[in-house]
């Protein structure tokens, strides 16, 4: 069998550099922030996610739902394929929290079809006094070759927009019963940490599915982190379940090749044997700080109330892992580093080889 490498969850969500989210208030009858993708397959979707940051007086009906995109323009045509009608009130709209919308008439798409994940406000009472706030996207840089795809436009106090033309972070998502796609995510925390920092490692637990592998071995990881000194070092670990390391490398700030700067890089492991690790099974990657007085890494940790690992594919485990020392792990599964595993041997179910897809991340219209 040829050898395959993968990286494993495709596209997963990272920055090369950091902005705050971009806020836009529906205020009038019209307004809709909007969100084009790609659908990866067939899927009947049943719900929308969005994040709520403000919503004042009292607005009328807003639209949530999925639209037709013109292959022309790359816009939404206005043409709805599935939505729900709702009370702009604290009880469907609550504030600076993601929010789920179950839909009244689901959406039905083809692979490869263009939609739209939009909000709408639909009809009622908007004006100064009377409006809401979200947040459409935030951050540039989110993996490669993602450079106008998938893209926001938006129509706010009667004007249009322009579309999105670098890469983002979208803080709206939709879903099928089972799967979603992409998450409505809280901004993200930006920091750093050393050896003295309560937690001093960070880093993602994963578990792979039987479905997708029979056998693989981590050669390294690909991240967005930055050491925040010249002299900053810090070590690479793969654990189990029960805490044994596997694999460790000492890095130092001239190996990462940057001060202070959220790259995207590869960094491998030097062990000349790698360990053959197991389907449904626990691990965790994370990185330790080494260094008391300099910092070791400014990271991007995003957060959301839906489940992080929900919105990769393959299904499995892939959120956030903290711990302090040799201390008890501490697992947030509505947060994510921005690592992927580079998957050096992998051992494909059913014998095939080929690359692993995250939904919804690859390919699409440039406008």
């Amino acid at each position: 069998m040829a050898k395959v490498r993968a990286f494993i969850p495709t596209e997963i969500p990272m920055f090369s550099s950091f902005a705050g989210p971009t806020s836009k208030i529906l205020q009038q009858t019209g307004d809709y922030i909007a969100l084009i993708c790609q659908a990866e397959e067939a899927a009947t979707i049943t719900r929308v996610s969005g994040y709520v940051q403000s919503r004042t007086g009292a607005p009328g009906t807003t639209r949530v739902g999925i639209q037709s995109v013109s292959t022309t323009t790359g816009l939404p045509t206005g043409t709805w394929l599935g939505f729900a009608d709702l009370a702009t009130n604290a009880t469907n709209f609550p504030v600076t929290l993601p929010k789920e919308w179950t839909l009244t008439t689901n959406a039905t798409l083809t692979r490869g079809q263009y939609y739209a994940i939009v909000v709408a406000a639909q009809s009622g009472t908007w004006g100064s006094g009377d409006q809401m706030q979200l947040y459409s996207v935030q951050g540039t840089g989110v993996g490669p070759s993602l450079a106008a795809f998938p893209y926001t436009y938006d129509i706010i106090n009667g004007t249009a927009g322009a579309k999105t033309t670098t890469a983002i972070l979208p803080c709206l998502g939709c879903g099928t019963s089972t799967t979603q796609y992409r998450i409505a995510h809280k901004p993200a925390n930006v920091g750093s940490w050393n050896s003295g920092s309560t937690p001093n490692q960070r880093g993602m637990k994963f578990n792979l599915p039987a479905s997708t592998v029979s056998s693989f071995k981590i050669a390294g990881v690909r991240m967005a982190i930055g050491p925040t000194n010249s002299a900053s070092t810090w070590d690479l670990n793969l654990t189990d379940a029960s805490n044994t390391l596997l694999q460790s490398r000492s890095f130092t700030n001239q190996e990462a090749f940057n001060t202070a700067s959220l790259f995207i890089r590869d960094y491998y492991f030097s062990t000349s044997t790698l360990a053959t690790l197991s389907p449904n099974t626990d691990y965790r990657i994370a990185i330790q700080g080494t260094n008391a007085t300099l910092g070791c890494a400014t990271y991007i940790e995003l957060s959301s109330d839906t489940a992080c690992s929900s919105a990769f594919i393959p299904g499995g485990t892939y959120h956030l892992t903290t711990r302090t020392g040799t201390g008890a792990w501490t697992d947030t599964t509505t947060a994510w580093m921005p690592m992927q595993l580079i998957i050096d041997d992998l051992t494909v179910t059913g014998g095939s080889g080929g690359m692993v897809v995250h939904p919804g991340m690859a390919g699409g219209m440039r406008g």
